[in-house]
């Protein structure tokens, strides 16, 4: 996890000598199996050699023109009419046009896809279209994850105490404590023209919103940032690759786009808002989390009917997880394998301030909702350029890493099954947990954490 070297460091040391000595004995498990001689005899037509696979996608093992996510592949979890099925399609179909690539183009391909015999195998094709990213490395994991479990808690423990400090007592804009950030957002947070509760569900009980719908959305519920530094590496910004070589372009920029979830079998909306840096600079002699780029994603989790229940956010490596739960949630279990950062503090029903660290980028506390809170800090707003989360896809390599955000942590955490840890990825590809198999874009990761639905808390 990205973690202040203070904390970590003793446990950082052993265990890179540990992993050091012990990785190269491991192995990665085989994951596929055969498919049905029947699947196969049906699906001929999909078999395709040219199929340029997408690291944000699962694709199938058999037939890689067929590529989902995590969430389209929950539904083998729950019965399927045929016409939800053909939805379903639909919706494979329509998840590769959304970010630039080609869908399954083959009509023949499509045609026996959407056949009653192929409905038939469903479970059949589902079977084998497995979405690990984790590497078996069960022994030498065995040996570290006390250390890591450990030096998690420790960190937890540490930020909580820093979160408190935002949170003790009345705002921080009223206390003072934010006139040395650089704001960062919209000066107006819109409100949109429309009711949740009224947008038709597709029959995958989707909701079917517009392009102006789904903007609109992104505009209400994105956050206002406060960073504790006006460096260079401190300052939001635009990259894009052109003809293979990584471009910086200065101008301050939010990426976003929407998701889905689970909660006790309720579909659950995700905002999702990312932002870019330059550079974690070293902070000692060695740093093994510092390196070349660094990013923040923020995520806002609404029910159907428009109400918030949780955020939680990650670096774009998939470290330091962090959840902010409604009092529409409550925790009924303790959530198993690597503790997690639950802050017991909510920022309200509004979109929040994210209060970032200088540097590390550590999202020290997600604080209520105040209008023209720069102004409170006498400040200036810096406006940040919203864009499609889809114009990120050619930064990353085959394996959904960006190359030039390298970190020596890799040495170290390899050995949990997690490749190039520390290196900014793809969505589709942030391990969220080292000691457990964990992913932010886990359908049901809020249920998995041991959260469930309740009724509003009255204040």
């Amino acid at each position: 996890m990205k973690k202040s070297n203070s904390i970590v460091s003793q446990y950082l040391k052993t265990l890179l000598l540990l992993s050091l000595f012990l990785q190269a004995s491991c192995s990665q498990l085989p994951l596929n199996s055969p498919s049905s001689s029947k699947l196969k005899s049906l699906l001929v037509a999909c078999e395709r050699a040219d199929v340029t696979t997408s690291p944000q996608f699962i694709h199938h093992p058999h037939w890689p023109v067929l590529a989902a996510n995590r969430f389209l592949l929950s539904y083998q979890k729950q019965p399927l009419s045929f016409k939800q099925w053909q939805a379903w399609l639909d919706e494979l179909s329509a998840l590769q046009q959304g970010n630039g690539k080609s869908a399954v183009q083959s009509k023949s391909c499509m045609k026996v896809l959407r056949s009653d015999a192929v409905y038939q195998l469903r479970e059949e094709l589902f079977s084998e279209w497995h979405s690990s990213l984790y590497a078996a490395w069960p022994v030498i994991a065995d040996i570290m994850k006390p250390f890591v479990n450990r030096a998690v808690e420790q960190e937890i423990e540490h930020n909580k105490g820093i979160e408190k400090q935002f949170r003790a007592v009345a705002h921080p804009l009223d206390m003072g404590m934010l006139k040395d950030y650089q704001w960062y957002g919209r000066s107006i947070n819109s409100n949109h023209s429309f009711q949740m509760s009224d947008i038709p569900l597709s029959p995958l009980g989707l909701p079917e919103l517009s392009a102006l719908q789904r903007e609109a959305l992104l505009d209400k519920w994105q956050p206002l940032w406060a960073i504790n530094s006006m460096a260079e590496n401190d300052r939001p910004l635009s990259l894009a690759r052109v003809s293979g070589e990584l471009q910086i372009d200065k101008s301050p920029s939010i990426y976003r786009y929407i998701s889905y979830g689970r909660l006790q079998g309720e579909i659950i909306l995700q905002l999702n808002y990312v932002i870019w840096f330059a550079e974690r600079k070293p902070e000692g002699w060695i740093d093994l989390l510092a390196g070349q780029f660094d990013g923040i994603q923020l995520r806002s989790h609404l029910d159907l009917q428009g109400n918030v229940l949780a955020y939680d956010a990650m670096h774009s490596c998939g470290c330091w997880y962090q959840l902010f739960s409604s009092p529409k949630l409550r925790q009924t279990k303790k959530a198993e394998g690597e503790p997690v950062y639950l802050s017991s503090f909510w920022p309200g029903n509004k979109a929040p301030i994210v209060v970032l660290s200088a540097n590390q980028h550590q999202l020290r506390a997600l604080l209520p909702w105040r209008d023209r809170a720069w102004e409170v800090a006498d400040k200036e707003l810096i406006s940040l350029n919203s864009k499609p989360y889809s114009e990120l896809e050619s930064l990353f390599d085959k394996q959904g890493l960006l190359a030039e955000s390298i970190r020596l942590e890799r040495f170290l955490f390899a050995p949990l099954g997690v490749k190039a840890a520390g290196s900014m990825r793809s969505r589709g590809r942030h391990q969220i947990a080292f000691t457990s198999e964990r992913y932010f874009d886990q359908p049901d990761l809020l249920e998995s954490l041991g959260f469930e639905r309740v009724e509003p808390r009255s204040d």
